[in-house]
């Protein structure tokens, strides 16, 4: 049979899991690592075209790798279980240390989004006992209410309303003998109780702190969610170390851009050794960059830059929060289209990843004076509709590359849709780039998964390649026994039989 041959019946992949046994440990290593590289690569997909995916039901690659055989299982203990939650280290298993080592041991992010004052209390307690942890994801409004319970406060004043009346009833009764001590004493068990638990939960939560601040030195990547700047100093105590941490995430950072609460920003100036920072705003909190800086520290150690602009001022910050910025990574959104108020002094920028809409473009201006090597740019808005002066705006007269320096050698554009740009304009913005001496490498748009082809028979062919495509794994998924897919190839192509006639008009 030649190599072009197709099969008559595809093999059951099902009944190969006898050979994988005989294999050797390296080529089982080699597929495993393969298998986890792909589930990443799944993962960071911005859009997926089928529900199975996009619900993230989708059964990990790795996962059902492990389930294959033994030999298999051994070998992928170390990438089934690279990320838990405090929930899962108060789990008995896992504190009588019942779980694989090469599972426990190969543990590096945790993820502390969800957390009540017990599971805390347990992650501090065996922070210790993971030896490749180095990332922590913290949501700061849940740390806020695990470390000061809401309850605590009424439960103390009324335990010691109680305590107060509970100990005069006690002192009378003794005194007057009425009880023997052998019988039960008139004491109010329920609020001495409720004390009790309070105060047991409080000692819990302190000693958890300190042992958190004792074992910080692990974490090299820190990710605050939701932060309030007047908790910045406290939760960067709690939680890093400035000799350790190299990686920084926060998703508040324009409520720094407040005078009331931009003194906090100084806190960043502790991290002496963080090289990446990646700074995001929040939806209800979008201020404008401010327009003095002197309270925002300089970190010469950044090499590594993700900062959200929402006007042209954000250069003046990248300026002087991280003067030396090697990869900057820019999410601009303006209010209204305009200039770069100030050139980019970066002198060690090489890579620039610009995410904006072809309105915003312009301030790829500010950078006409940077050695960049790669320019990206990641386009957010549909430019189907582009018409400005004398008609519509072409790719290249958009980015406008003779502004930038000839170092450029890589321009890489991923447009928001792939029918917003005619062949004609690629074919030009390629030349462009060629005539700077630089490539042009044109990546996947995130398309609308319902966007087809204007023209009729371009559409009756991509649905017959569809369709083609579909019937021949049919027949794949019934011998894989593949409920699921069988029921997602049903569901598409249900609403489809019902319909009776079809329009090419």
């Amino acid at each position: 049979m030649s190599a072009s041959t197709p099969l008559a019946h595809p093999p059951n992949l099902l009944q190969t899991n006898a050979r994988l046994d005989l294999l050797p440990a390296e080529l089982l290593k080699v597929i495993v690592e393969q298998v986890d590289a792909q589930d990443a690569k799944i993962e960071l997909l911005p859009y997926i075209h089928s529900r199975w995916l996009i619900n993230g039901d989708f059964p990990r690659g790795i996962a059902v790798l492990s389930l294959t055989c033994r030999r298999l299982r051994e070998a992928t203990l170390p990438y089934l279980c690279q990320e838990v939650c405090p929930r899962q280290l108060a789990h008995p298993l896992f504190q009588f240390q019942q779980l694989p080592r090469a599972l426990v041991q190969n543990i590096r992010t945790l993820d502390c989004t969800e957390m009540t004052p017990t599971t805390f209390a347990a992650m501090a307690l065996n922070v210790a006992s993971l030896p490749k942890l180095e990332a922590i994801k913290v949501s700061c409004n849940v740390l806020h209410c695990t470390l000061k319970p809401r309850h605590a406060s009424s439960t103390s004043s009324s335990s010691s309303d109680s305590s107060s009346s509970s100990d005069s009833d006690a002192m009378s009764a003794v005194n007057s003998g009425a009880r023997s001590v052998n019988n039960k004493t008139s004491w109010p068990r329920d609020a001495w109780s409720a004390r009790e638990a309070a105060s047991m939960q409080a000692l819990s939560i302190q000693l958890a702190q300190t042992a958190l601040r004792q074992g910080n030195s692990c974490f090299k990547s820190l990710a605050l969610h939701d932060l309030r700047p007047q908790d910045f100093d406290q939760t960067l105590d709690l939680l890093a170390n400035p000799a350790a941490l190299t990686s920084l995430t926060l998703t508040s950072w324009s409520r720094f851009y407040t005078t009331a609460d931009m003194p906090a920003i100084q806190a960043l100036s502790r991290l002496v050794h963080l090289e990446t920072l990646h700074v995001s705003g929040v939806d209800s909190f979008n201020y404008p960059e401010p327009k003095r800086l002197q309270n925002f520290p300089s970190l010469s150690t950044v090499r590594t830059l993700s900062i959200r602009g929402y006007s042209p001022r954000v250069v003046r910050i990248v300026n002087h929060l991280a003067p030396n910025v090697v990869n900057l990574t820019l999410v601009y959104q303006s209010a209204s289209p305009s200039s770069a108020d100030r050139l980019a002094k970066l002198p060690c920028l090489r890579h620039l990843d610009l995410r904006a809409s072809w309105h915003h473009i312009s301030v790829l201006s500010a950078f006409s004076t940077c050695t960049l090597s790669t320019l990206t740019w990641v386009e957010q808005e549909d430019s189907t509709y582009r018409v400005a002066g004398h008609g519509r705006v072409t790719l290249a007269r958009l980015l406008r590359l003779e502004q930038l320096r000839t170092s450029l050698r890589t321009v890489r554009f991923t447009p928001r849709s792939r029918m917003a740009w005619a062949t004609e304009e690629m074919q030009e913005l390629s030349q462009a780039c060629r005539d700077r001496g630089a490539s042009l490498e044109v990546r996947l748009g995130v398309d609308n998964p319902g966007d087809l082809p204007e023209d009729p028979a371009v559409q009756a062919n991509t649905m017959q390649d569809t369709l083609a495509w579909a019937s021949t794994h049919v027949e794949w998924l019934a011998r894989l026994g593949d409920a699921g897919g069988l029921k997602e190839m049903w569901d598409v192509l249900y609403e489809a039989r019902q319909r009776q006639a079809v329009a090419l008009t």
